[in-house]
């Protein structure tokens, strides 16, 4: 019996992205709240404009990266956070001020750090630091 699968000879093996820079655009940047501790954080949709050839043989152009910022309320926790979101706005080219509109984000390009990190034994994108971008 054969089953007709269109484009299966070209699928890639694996839909994660490698570990590396890439240079993606803010679709979207949205205040969120933690499940569990309802610890602050900015949800944001990156679309990758360009990066590295894939080891892993998957698409990069257009792809979706969803990635989430959470600043503690207090502790090192925050300061690491305040720290990773400094480092945005940076790279985005936006002032760092105590009440940041977060529409500012969007439409910005700038470099993205992708690592892996492991979820339920499976790796997932996680997005580590922020660079700006110059052409």
């Amino acid at each position: 019996m054969v089953f007709s699968a269109s484009g299966l000879s070209t699928a890639p093996v694996s839909n994660v992205l490698d570990e590396g820079k890439y240079v993606v655009r803010i679709a979207s940047a949205e205040s969120v709240l933690s499940a569990q501790k309802k610890t602050p954080g900015i949800k944001m949709d990156l679309v990758v404009i360009s990066g590295p050839v894939q080891n892993s043989e998957a698409r990069i152009e257009n792809r979706h990266i969803f990635s989430t910022m959470y600043i503690a309320n207090e502790g090192q926790g925050h300061d690491i956070g305040l720290m990773k979101l400094a480092k945005l706005c940076k790279a985005a080219g936006i002032d760092q001020t105590d009440d940041l509109e977060l529409n500012d984000l969007v439409g910005k390009e700038v470099v993205a750090t992708i690592k892996h990190r492991m979820y339920n034994g499976e790796a997932q994108e996680d997005v580590t630091a922020f660079q700006k971008y110059t052409e």
